[in-house]
């Protein structure tokens, strides 16, 4: 469970919750853990029962959550949904476009913040990916360097005219970053997904592979 003590924003907030609206934790720039509300109740007696220490103030505006899921993502990783910097109770705006890029939070939480039940899910890309390594993942790509994904199936990545397989590109441009290996299974490609904007943060172009004259 979580509370707000109810100002005028955080009772706002607090009224817009809904069962099943995605909640996000947030400490010092990054969201470091994700939740689905299950409901929400006005109760003093109860926020003083949690937190003993804030009865002079209390949490009555209470909000119960499913067991965290932990994560690890700067918000400066994903602005075009976090903004910059968040304090107390907020609801984000941008719950239509997640929705429109990702078809749903589940997979907005799977793919957009790599969250994964105590890390379990898998290996999470890097934040940031420089160009250079990039570059030097294609490379690699053409020498054959051993990896363990397959042909792209939908988009392809063009770099000076020639054609690569997105996911391929960033798999081998993220082992160059973090030193561990990464294969299909550890990220989703597509549009929306943290292996696409990673690529188009460092100036890359992604073409449908059905447009054969991109």
């Amino acid at each position: 469970m979580w509370g707000d003590r109810g100002g005028e924003h955080g009772l706002q907030y607090w009224r817009q919750m809904r069962a099943g609206d995605l909640a996000l934790c947030y400490r010092q720039k990054r969201i470091v853990a994700v939740s689905t509300v299950i409901a929400t109740i006005e109760n003093e007696d109860a926020g003083i029962a949690a937190w003993p220490d804030a009865s002079s103030e209390p949490y009555r505006l209470l909000f119960f959550l499913t067991k965290p899921t932990w994560t690890d993502v700067t918000v400066k990783s994903l602005p075009e949904y976090f903004g910059q910097v968040y304090q107390g109770l907020r609801r984000l705006p941008t719950s239509t476009k997640i929705l429109n890029e990702y078809g749903s939070f589940d997979r907005f939480v799977a793919d957009g913040l790599n969250a994964g039940s105590g890390g379990s899910r898998g290996r999470s890309l890097p934040d940031q990916i420089p160009r250079d390594q990039f570059l030097e993942a294609v490379r690699l790509f053409e020498s054959n360097a051993l990896h363990r994904f397959a042909d792209s199936t939908g988009y392809d990545l063009v770099v000076d005219g020639r054609r690569y397989p997105p996911k391929a590109i960033v798999g081998l441009a993220a082992e160059l970053v973090t030193g561990t290996a990464f294969g299909p299974e550890d990220f989703s490609g597509g549009w929306g997904s943290k292996c696409f904007r990673l690529l188009q943060q460092s100036g890359f172009r992604i073409a449908d592979k059905a447009a054969a004259g991109a």
